[in-house]
């Protein structure tokens, strides 16, 4: 499975975690999102599908990556390989055990429960800004 990580914005209606600002890009916006980190799958007779990259973890000294296709609400998850020469060269593996699965799933969404609160938290810390304030 070959694999090629970049960092682009994914601005796209489809994608839920899209930021939905309607910029060309991230490095002219001043909407204060940050663009996700991409990764180029390329799948079964040489389909290429770009994936979100939702977090790299562990589980039980072994690393892990949930991706969201674009597009796609269900979230692949895979046992995470990276090169020590060149942190670009990734490996990613299939789960095949529904044991590891189980703690890989479990895993991925304490870590996702983690995330989302930690983001509802700095959201509630915002002050937003009216119209109304700026006069």
């Amino acid at each position: 499975m070959d694999t090629n990580k970049d960092k682009k914005p994914s601005d796209d209606e489809s994608n839920p975690l899209a930021c939905g600002c309607g910029c060309d890009g991230h490095d002219e916006c001043d909407c204060g999102d940050e663009p996700f980190e991409m990764l180029k799958l390329t799948i079964g007779d040489d389909e290429e599908v770009n994936c979100i990259i939702l977090g790299i973890f562990d589980v039980e000294e072994k690393e892990y990556i949930a991706l969201l296709p674009e597009g796609e609400d269900e979230v692949l998850l895979y046992r995470y390989t990276e090169d020590p020469a060149d942190e670009d060269n990734v490996t990613l593996d299939s789960i095949e055990s529904d044991d590891e699965f189980e703690k890989v799933s479990a895993a991925f969404n304490e870590y996702f429960e983690q995330e989302f609160d930690q983001d509802d938290e700095e959201d509630e810390d915002y002050e937003y800004e009216t119209e109304e304030d700026k006069e």
